[in-house]
């Protein structure tokens, strides 16, 4: 996982899937898995690769 701290989760991330938008940590280029290094989600990882994000806000009203 050490790549994934120094280049981002594109290394993770399946490649058809880099242009997707995700929300970004700071001031971090990028709005995208396959150009940020930094995404707000938390990550859903199966066998080494980033499957899928979730988020949880227990204020919200949304279920």
């Amino acid at each position: 996982m050490q790549g994934y701290t120094e280049r981002g989760p594109a290394l993770l991330v399946d490649e058809r899937r880099h242009a997707r938008k995700v929300p970004v940590w700071g001031q971090t280029k990028g709005e995208t898995p396959g150009d940020t290094k930094h995404m707000t989600l938390r990550a859903v990882v199966i066998e080494g690769r980033i499957v899928g994000v979730w988020e949880y806000e227990p204020r919200s009203s949304r279920r």
